[in-house]
């Protein structure tokens, strides 16, 4: 399944990425933007307004622990990270394995 750039402009992400799970049958894809890239814990950053890029549909701004963990808590076992291979450091891309 592929989930690309939708992350972080949902009002409620984490439910999202239960439904995302649930229609999966071996992988998603998973790129959004990140944020907060300094903290080593999972965290995400709230944008009330238009406070990304002047865009009042995003809302969040997830770290890459926060993405990695969300996703194994709605199911997935194993998470690989990459980089954006074409934007800055601001955006990621996680492929979630149903199994290991």
């Amino acid at each position: 399944m592929l989930f690309l750039g939708v992350f972080y402009h949902l009002v409620d992400p984490i439910r999202a990425l239960q439904n995302v799970a649930a229609l999966t049958k071996e992988v998603a894809v998973v790129e959004t933007h990140l944020d907060l890239r300094g903290l080593k814990r999972p965290a995400m950053v709230f944008y009330p307004g238009s406070e990304l890029n002047k865009d009042s549909t995003s809302w969040w701004g997830p770290n890459r622990k926060c993405v990695e963990a969300l996703l194994k808590l709605v199911g997935f076992r194993r998470i690989v990270y990459r980089p954006h291979p074409t934007v800055n450091r601001g955006r990621g891309i996680f492929h979630a394995y149903k199994e290991s």
